[in-house]
């Protein structure tokens, strides 16, 4: 598995364990990132700008749901107040800050009896993407016929189809396409005086230019 793929798995892991908080007074509340990872991406998405993150609280008393559909849930996002309602147990609202920030979201349900509140912060990301990488250590056999294609994650798009892709080697551009697999033939007469090749992706969301990343891995060719 590629290294950043790992790397990105690590964070998730390490962050979402604790997606949720729970304090003394039992309100739980948990949040979940809408935007695109890859099928066999076994971790939760990490927030990124513009996308949307639905939050929700669930009242614990001796480790059992309790029921506050009659309860009236309030909800505060950076300290300023959002929305409120009777039974209002979801919050939905879209990352405005840029990769390296954070959110927050405060909850307080009132009951009949009593008043719970909880806050739970939420980091923001950056979209990256990986070049998949078939070839140990980048290496490549002359007169080899090759392939990478990008593997893009947390950008706000529902399928790889709603990206595109520049690709550069040696900083050179490759194609006009802008497609995100390239090929290339190692004996063609732009390789034959190759040692080592550096290939780079620059992908962008079609619907927001804004919104793109790049990687690169380097080639030796024997």
């Amino acid at each position: 598995m590629d290294a950043k793929v790992l790397s990105v798995l690590f964070l998730s892991f390490l962050i979402f364990p604790t997606v949720f908080a729970q304090t003394e007074n039992n309100l739980l509340v948990t949040w979940h990132a809408n935007n695109y990872t890859p099928l066999d991406f076994n971790a939760k998405p990490l927030p990124t700008n513009g996308n949307v993150v639905d939050v929700s609280a669930e009242l614990l008393i001796n480790k059992k749901i309790q029921n506050i559909s009659q309860a009236e849930i309030s909800w505060f996002l950076d300290g300023v107040f959002s929305t409120k309602g009777i039974g209002l147990k979801e919050f939905l609202f879209p990352i405005t800050k840029v990769g390296r920030n954070s959110h927050s979201v405060r909850v307080v349900v009132q009951t009949k009896t009593n008043k719970y509140e909880n806050l739970v912060s939420i980091p923001v990301f950056n979209p990256i993407i990986t070049i998949e990488n078939k070839y140990p250590r980048g290496l490549v056999a002359s007169g080899e016929k090759i392939s990478f294609s990008v593997i893009p994650f947390f950008f706000n798009i529902s399928s790889p189809s709603e990206i595109t892709s520049l690709w550069r080697i040696n900083g050179e551009k490759q194609n006009e396409t802008r497609d995100t697999v390239l090929t290339l033939n190692m004996g063609s007469p732009k390789t034959l005086d190759q040692k080592n090749m550096v290939v780079e992706s620059f992908v962008q969301n079609i619907k927001n230019g804004l919104e793109s990343a790049r990687d690169k891995i380097n080639l030796y060719i024997q």
